[in-house]
């Protein structure tokens, strides 16, 4: 787990100083990763539904999963995860690269106390 988070802090600029929270994605990436491996699966999802017993979101982990060529879909999109892995292996070695990528907007408003999706792109990066 400390060498995966000393990759982290190579590759990422990280803003937070709560190391705790950085180990614990290392420690969601190390899992996920094992479990994929260990079934031959070349792609994952989550959900905000599924995340009973976790402390937070694998973002990190996740991105950086999709670093090394395994597929993502948000939401439980098994079809986006699929496809992506799918644009990750056909761009292997070539001029471009592919990716998930999940764009929130929020409406922002002054003095608010919390401020609400507007919605949601999910999209592929690849050239």
């Amino acid at each position: 787990m400390d060498a995966l988070c000393k990759v982290y802090f190579d590759q990422y600029d990280v803003a937070t100083d709560n190391t705790e929270a950085i180990r614990y994605q290392a420690r969601e990436e190390i899992a996920m990763k094992k479990m994929m491996d260990r079934n031959g699966c070349k792609a994952f999802s989550n959900t905000f539904q599924d995340l009973y017993g976790m402390e937070q979101l694998p973002g990190l982990a996740s991105q950086h999963l999709m670093a090394q060529e395994y597929g993502y879909g948000g939401e439980g999109d098994w079809k986006v995860s699929a496809m992506t892995a799918i644009l990750k292996k056909m761009g292997k070695g070539e001029n471009g690269a592919s990716s998930f990528m999940e764009d929130y907007t929020y409406h922002l408003v002054d003095g608010a106390k919390s401020s609400r999706c507007q919605g949601h792109v999910e999209g592929y990066a690849f050239s």
